[in-house]
């Protein structure tokens, strides 16, 4: 079943953090989940990207935005981007969606880790 092509997938959130609470925690995410890993720093000073392997070929690029609600409230946007093409297979959809809740879920749990849990990960 072919879906009509769409281009990228996102989803936005509050979070009780600052910025450079939220990029370090982002930073700890491929520690988390060996799924993701961080691609060369992006020219903008607020945004993040992973990268994510999957099937044979494809991969995904996840770019977090960052904008400032106030001093420790933060939006964040999680953009799914394919990797070479636009998404157009259901399961792609169903995939990016997945990434987009690990991903959550994973920020979350990072930016709350203690100094001693961070040592043992590392």
């Amino acid at each position: 079943m072919v879906l009509y092509s769409i281009h990228n997938i996102n989803e936005s959130f509050s979070i009780e953090h600052s910025i450079p609470q939220i990029k370090e925690g982002i930073a700890l995410i491929p520690l988390l989940d060996k799924k993701y890993k961080i691609v060369l720093p992006d020219e903008s000073p607020n945004r993040v990207t992973l990268e994510s392997k999957e099937f044979l070929n494809s991969a995904v690029f996840v770019d977090f935005n960052l904008a400032t609600i106030q001093e420790n409230k933060t939006d964040v946007t999680i953009e799914i981007r394919r990797k070479k093409r636009s998404f157009d297979q259901y399961y792609e959809v169903t995939n990016a969606f997945i990434h987009i809740d690990n991903l959550i879920s994973q920020l979350y749990k990072a930016v709350a880790l203690k100094e001693i849990e961070l040592q043992e990960i590392q």
